[in-house]
Order: structure tokens, then C-alpha cells, then sequence
């Protein structure tokens, strides 16, 4: 596991440690490296793009969390492809701890309530990589999947009608 260094505002911060710890369960890529926790106060979180450094705020959610390290794995390591949504698909993906907040950049129709389908989405996700190896458009892809939910859901409406 990476050896976690807080800054000032941090040291006393043991909530958010522990949770960061708990966070890097999942994140074999850090094992043996530092990883810097700094405090942000206008953010939920944010990732510095050339070191291992994250800032995150007094009460960050795991998803929080993890897209702030997806965001370092995205820069550092280059395994990940660099984006926003992107950043979203393979935090979700990544296991279920990371579910507790809805994501801000893969978007989809608010038909489609998170709590209920949240499970789904992280399976079409991760489904969704898989199919990364073979088809460039799994983005569009997993919009398509997620749009299905709200057909499912009885909620969608025929825009033909």
C-alpha cells in the first residue's frame, strides 16, 4: 500500500486518512509510492497532474476519493485515458465502495434515479472497459446501456409521441 503523507491541515484530519486508506484497498498501482493528502476548501477534491498529490475536503465520499486517484493514475501512469467522463467510468468501475455519490461527468437523463440503479451502472461500466480493448466508442456505449435503464424504469417516454 503507498505510504500516506498528510500535509498540516491533514495530520489531525483521521477521518479523511482512514478513509483514503481504506480507498487504497483499490488501488494496487500505489503500492510503495507516497501519496501527498492536502486539504481543499473550495473542492471536493482535486489532483495535482505532476506529482502524487491529492487535496480533498473534511468530508470527502470514496467516489471522491477515487476519482481523484484515477485522475493521478490517468497522469502518472498513463493507464487510464485522460478525461473527466473518463475519470467517472473507471472510478465507478473500480468496485462498489466507490458508489456513494452520484458522478458529475457521466451523465445521463434524471429520469434514472443513482440509489436504484447504481449497481447497474457499475456493471455496464465495468463492461464497458472490457469492451475498451476491442471498440474505441465504449463511452457511447455505456450511454446507450444507461439509457436503457430509464426505458426499464417505465419512466422513458417515446419522443415520437
Amino acid at each position: 500500500m503507498a505510504e500516506i503523507i498528510p500535509t498540516e491541515k491533514m495530520k489531525n484530519q483521521y477521518k479523511v486518512l482512514q478513509k483514503v486508506r481504506e480507498t487504497l484497498q483499490y488501488f494496487p498501482e500505489f503500492d510503495g509510492k507516497r501519496l501527498i493528502v492536502g486539504h481543499d476548501q473550495y473542492h471536493p477534491g482535486s489532483a495535482s497532474l505532476s506529482d502524487f498529490i491529492i487535496s480533498l475536503s473534511k468530508r470527502p465520499k470514496y467516489f471522491t476519493i477515487g476519482h481523484e486517484l484515477v485522475h493521478l493514475i490517468q497522469y502518472q501512469f498513463g493507464t487510464i485515458p485522460k478525461g473527466e467522463v473518463q475519470c467517472d467510468i473507471f472510478t465507478i468501475a473500480r468496485h462498489e465502495l466507490f458508489l456513494d455519490l452520484e458522478p458529475s461527468y457521466l451523465q445521463w437523463d434524471d429520469k434514472i434515479d443513482w440509489e436504484t440503479y447504481k449497481l447497474d451502472i457499475h456493471r455496464i461500466c465495468k463492461e464497458g472497459i472490457k469492451l475498451r480493448q476491442e471498440n474505441r466508442k465504449y463511452i457511447y456505449w455505456i450511454r446507450k446501456e444507461i439509457e436503457k435503464l430509464s426505458i426499464l424504469s417505465g419512466k422513458w417516454k417515446d419522443p415520437s409521441d
